[in-house]
């Protein structure tokens, strides 16, 4: 969806990962990132980044129809 309908451009995006690679022969894109040592993906939400497997996205036009949708699925 990001990318159909937003235009995302996943080469510009900041990927983070918190664990090591379970394929040793793969090597990660110049934009993924380990997460400092000693820290999770849990912590990292309370900075404001996100783990992708935890986001929900909610048309516009659906939140204009519904707006009391955003507060109902927190």
């Amino acid at each position: 969806m990001l990318i159909d309908e937003f235009g995302l451009d996943l080469s510009k995006v900041t990927w983070v990962v918190d664990d090591e690679e379970h394929v040793t022969q793969r090597t990660l894109p110049e934009n993924v990132i380990y997460a400092p040592q000693g820290s999770s993906l849990a912590e990292m939400m309370v900075s404001r980044i996100y783990p992708m497997h935890g986001t929900i996205v909610v048309k516009d036009s659906v939140l204009a129809e519904h707006p009391s949708i955003a507060k109902s699925r927190c």
